[in-house]
């Protein structure tokens, strides 16, 4: 389960297949980083993220997802890193979603939609509501129609953004970044909490979540 503003929940099927979209992609760039031994820092844009370690983000791809997917998963207690893992998804099917639709205004042979059908698909299965203006159609190109139903179902999830803070306090002493936190009205928790570093059996076993998650075969040992 997930705590939302409205309540803990999980994802539907239809919101799930966005979600792992954009997640099948952000594990191959953590598994990328993995194997080369590098850090990439500039993996999201999201500093409580992407200063992670690669271990430490694959090991929070696999929280956040059970977490997204399972009833039976307890929701976790909110911090900057799972909120902006669960974010660096999101913007990980953004700039795919920009990927097709550039691709799909400039090819003269069969467009691909992929992603704008699963948006569709979203709104079919009525998970986004009150939407005022009629839906694009599957090969509209306008970007921005297409980002709204997709932060639609962002923030339905994540109902802040200060998680996107960490320019403000991730470089501080911990003892500084403590009060600016508490005089700012966060919960210096929510920033100081980071996931823990797995070892080669943590790893292991976020590998093999992961692949039970998202239909993957079975990981080798």
């Amino acid at each position: 389960m997930w705590w939302t503003e409205n309540g803990d929940r999980v994802l539907t099927d239809a919101e799930w297949d966005v979600f792992n979209t954009g997640l099948d992609l952000l594990r191959d760039f953590v598994e990328a980083d993995l194997g080369s031994g590098d850090d990439d820092m500039a993996l999201s844009g999201l500093r409580a993220f992407d200063d992670l370690t690669s271990e430490q983000k694959l090991g929070l791809l696999a929280d956040v997802a059970e977490a997204l997917r399972y009833p039976s998963v307890p929701s976790p207690e909110l911090t900057a890193a799972n909120e902006a893992a669960v974010a660096a998804v999101f913007a990980t099917f953004k700039a795919m979603l920009f990927t097709e639709i550039e691709g799909a205004s400039s090819d003269k042979g069969e467009q691909r939609t992929a992603l704008r059908r699963l948006l569709l698909i979203l709104k079919a299965n009525e998970d986004i509501e009150d939407q005022e203006e009629p839906l694009p159609s599957e090969t509209d190109v306008d970007a921005e129609e297409w980002v709204l139903l997709l932060e639609y179902l962002e923030s339905s999830i994540l109902w802040d953004d200060d998680f996107t803070m960490g320019d403000e306090f991730l470089d501080l002493p911990t003892d500084e970044a403590r009060a600016r936190l508490e005089l700012c009205g966060i919960d210096p928790e929510y920033f100081l909490s980071l996931p823990p570093e797995p070892d080669q059996a943590g790893l292991a076993d976020a590998r093999k979540r992961l692949a039970r998650l998202q239909g993957l075969p079975k990981p080798a040992e």
